[in-house]
């Protein structure tokens, strides 16, 4: 959301009013939801790596699966429960410094 922040900041009015009729329209919406896909169907996007050790995953490997954030929902996959432990032991720690 800062980068977005950084964005709006930078833009002129005439560009703003712009934006915003796309968004009054749905277009904004429309291309946003067509990017979505377009990464999501990306051969990287699909590419399971486990976030903290780094080990390629195949899909029947037996996973740990975390769904977290309060905004926006992120979703991380583990190849182990020590992997899983250790990145939930750096949200708390995260989480304690904010």
């Amino acid at each position: 959301m800062n980068q977005l922040v950084k964005i709006i900041n930078s833009l002129t009015y005439k560009e703003l009013k712009a934006i915003q009729k796309d968004l009054a329209e749905g277009n904004m919406g429309r291309l946003i939801a067509k990017k979505i896909s377009s990464i999501e169907k990306s051969a990287s996007f699909n590419d399971k790596t486990c976030p903290t050790c780094g080990n390629k995953m195949n899909e029947n490997e037996a996973r740990y699966t975390l769904i977290f954030g309060s905004e926006i929902k992120k979703k991380a996959s583990f190849c182990g429960h020590d992997c899983l432990t250790f990145f939930i032991n750096k949200l708390k720690v995260q989480h304690l410094n904010h």
